[in-house]
């Protein structure tokens, strides 16, 4: 689950439109590469009003059935309520709370909703964990100065003081001591998210407006605190992949680390959220400007819109994907006329094709591992690409000039796992067996490549593109 962002610039939507559909650019070593997504159109479902009442709410996050925000039609007394997708009520269910306690900032994961709760009488901002089943609520540790919180499994991670340290603490232990993970007193640590499994903590670490995208991981103890990515904020963990955004771009990286893969999309995209391998993010024409909202699935490399308001600026989002695999993004739109400024909560629940319209590609079959894992193989050898487009579409599916490969940087934190089957030596070759339903291209590698990485580009001929990484031996 992830946190509030910090940073919430006003970034307004317009309509973003068809994306055009480019090759994927191989960059020189050392940089991140560039995938251009294939726009796959609006996605179904209908919009949930989750709270239109008067006044501002603002920051939803998601977790399956409940979605919780903070409730600030009082500014002077904001409170956090939540929405059971399954049993709505109204107005929503609210944390309770004494009228001395101000309760911001939270987050959810499954029935428990974190809060910082500001204490009017003695200065104290502490992280509370509210249950939604059995209605009550504890303090974790003691911590005086809560920002933040991001909840995971049994993990919750909050910001900590001024300058701000990321504290990690246990819901089964809520009175037991908290971990440093950041270990930077002199950085403004921010924006923590934890991972579903809550065995992953990642977050920003600022020296005045730059920052560095971190993570901690467990492994029985909290490991050292890790740069992910410099120069860059909104960080996100789904537990397999990160995902981050940086100079108005949205990137995405192996959580076991490797290099970043970087979206190229028209206009200036922020705010990732990931769940499930799905990215949701804001886009906007240009800085300043209404910003719409959308969903990037990496295994077809497709893009799909959200929402479609040109005089609505629609932020905040939060994601989740269900256990039967529909999706859902909660946001706040700026359409409430009740006062300025003021934001409404809503949501939308949809399934994702397994492609966009034409070819049916469902992933990489074994022995290729699909995106964010790191296949290792020997330089050399011939590779055995299966996949399937949904029945016999013919041998002349590819589009001119793929498959192609380009050079990524390597990692050597990211073990990889080991291509187990390799093809008969000779050129590479396509073919399709009707009774598995499955084509197998046969990608004859260079011996040159020994000790680098490449991304492997396979373009479709109709404008869809499937990417997959190597490392090779």
């Amino acid at each position: 689950m992830r946190s509030v962002r910090l940073w919430r610039c006003v970034w307004i939507a317009a309509v973003l439109g068809c994306v055009v559909v480019l090759t994927v650019n191989a960059p020189a070593a050392g940089t991140p590469p560039i995938v251009t997504p294939v726009y796959g159109g609006m996605v179904g479902g209908l919009i949930v009003a989750v709270d239109v009442t008067a006044g501002d709410q603002l920051d939803p996050h998601v977790s399956a059935d409940i979605a919780a925000y903070t409730d600030a039609a009082d500014p002077a007394y904001p409170t956090i309520r939540y929405h059971d997708f399954l049993s709505p009520v109204a107005p929503n269910a609210a944390i309770p709370s004494t009228v001395d306690e101000i309760d911001t900032l939270s987050d959810v994961d499954g029935i428990h909703i974190a809060v910082s709760r500001y204490n009017q009488l003695n200065g104290v901002r502490a992280a509370m964990v509210y249950d939604v089943a059995a209605h009550t609520i504890v303090q974790i540790g003691s911590a005086a100065q809560v920002g933040a919180t991001a909840l995971g499994g049994d993990t919750i991670a909050f910001v900590n003081g001024s300058p701000g340290e990321i504290m990690v603490g246990s819901l089964s232990n809520p009175g037991g001591p908290l971990t440093n993970v950041s270990l930077a007193p002199a950085n403004n640590d921010i924006a923590p998210a934890v991972s579903p499994g809550g065995n992953a903590v990642v977050w920003a670490s600022c020296v005045a407006f730059n920052c560095n995208v971190m993570k901690s991981v467990r492994a029985g103890a909290w490991s050292s605190p890790a740069v992910v990515a410099s120069a860059a904020s909104n960080p996100d963990t789904d537990g397999s992949a990160i995902v981050f955004d940086s100079a108005g771009d949205i990137f995405y990286q192996d959580l076991g680390g490797g290099p970043s893969i970087q979206l190229q999309l028209p206009g200036v995209e922020r705010n990732p959220s990931i769940s499930g391998g799905i990215i949701a993010f804001e886009s906007a024409p240009a800085a300043g400007q209404t910003s719409d909202l959308f969903v990037y699935q990496p295994w077809t490399n497709t893009v799909f819109r959200v929402t479609d308001t040109p005089l609505i600026d629609e932020t905040l989002n939060d994601i989740s994907v269900l256990p039967n695999g529909n999706v859902r993004v909660v946001w706040a739109a700026d359409d409430d006329a009740s006062q300025a400024f003021a934001r409404n909560i809503y949501a939308r629940t949809f399934s994702l094709p397994s492609a966009q319209p034409g070819y049916h590609f469902a992933g990489f079959f074994s022995p290729v591992d699909n995106l964010p894992a790191l296949n290792l193989a020997v330089a050399g050898s011939a590779i055995p690409v299966k996949f399937s487009l949904g029945g016999d579409q013919g041998l002349a599916i590819f589009a001119q000039g793929y498959p192609a490969s380009g050079p990524i940087a390597c990692d050597a934190s990211e073990p990889g796992n080991d291509i187990e089957e390799t093809a008969t030596a000779g050129n590479s070759n396509l073919s399709y067996n009707a009774s598995a339903d499955q084509y197998t291209y046969v990608w004859k590698t260079d011996k040159g490549w020994k000790g680098t990485c490449r991304l492997l580009v396979i373009g479709f001929s109709d404008g869809s593109q499937a990417v997959a990484k190597f490392r090779f031996k």
